[in-house]
């Protein structure tokens, strides 16, 4: 009987599970083919133009991180560079730095002070998995980060479902769940897909707030399939498109520091 306990509650959790990494429904439209052209259209326009007005962010933000090394609890300083330039400063719960992270030009730095210990080596998506635990490359994890979309051509894009508030798009390697207001396609969540059509990740985006004129949401929760982790951001006082140093993306080794082992 405990054998039978133990593998209904296997299945129950596997249910439970991945009911909720399931893809979206599988609805048809019920729009022409020529409306469900044009509203794609509207949408692809508009993510173009926005995603090219967001080329930076610089600010604090709360954060919850399912990484074990680079475990996050707290305060953290962001500054982002779109293409491929992010450092992430995290403190400690006594104000001191816990964690460094620096990607600049194809090669990522991190830092941990209190351990005297540092990791240097080519940013691609195996170190970010192993360092970071998020399942991506560098310039995807960067524009999950800001909101942004990479974006396919046009025609590979499909209506799933829409309606006055709410559009769901899928591509050959995302889906998008776009909010609709005003002429505005808003993101509300992306799901990453791989090449069989399956689940990578998926992001979740909310409380859009107007920065400078544009709207940023400064709520981010992403969970990745591959490494399993999760992380969540709350942004605050951010400044978007600032003008960043060069320096900013640069950190000195110390001097007595060692190589991570692991």
């Amino acid at each position: 009987m405990k054998r039978i306990g133990k593998a209904l509650a296997v299945v129950l959790f596997h249910v439970l599970f991945f009911a909720g990494c399931a893809g979206v429904s599988k609805q048809v439209p019920k729009l022409s083919e020529a409306a469900a052209r044009d509203l794609v259209h509207q949408a692809v326009d508009f993510l173009k133009k926005r995603d090219a007005s967001l080329q930076g962010l610089r600010g604090l933000a709360s954060v919850r991180y399912g990484s074990n090394l680079f475990g996050v609890h707290g305060e953290t300083a962001f500054a982002v560079r779109r293409p491929g330039q992010l450092r992430i400063d995290a403190l400690s719960d006594f104000g001191s730095f816990a964690s460094q992270v620096i990607l600049s030009r194809g090669r990522l730095l991190i830092v941990w002070p209190s351990e005297n210990t540092y990791f240097e080596g080519v940013a691609d998506r195996g170190a970010m998995e192993r360092f970071l635990s998020v399942g991506l490359e560098p310039d995807e994890m960067i524009d999950v980060l800001m909101g942004a979309v990479p974006l396919e051509s046009e025609d590979r894009y499909r209506i799933v479902r829409a309606d006055e508030k709410e559009i769901v798009v899928r591509g050959e390697r995302r889906e998008l769940w776009l909010e609709r207001s005003e002429g505005r396609f808003l993101p509300i969540k992306i799901v990453g897909l791989d090449e069989r059509g399956k689940m990578r990740y998926q992001a979740k985006y909310g409380h859009y707030r107007d920065h400078e004129g544009r709207l940023f949401p400064v709520k981010l929760s992403a969970e990745f399939w591959e490494p399993r982790s999760r992380i969540e951001i709350q942004f605050k006082d951010i400044e978007l498109n600032p003008k960043v140093e060069n320096k900013i993306f640069r950190q000195e080794i110390p001097a007595n520091a060692t190589p991570f082992e692991n």
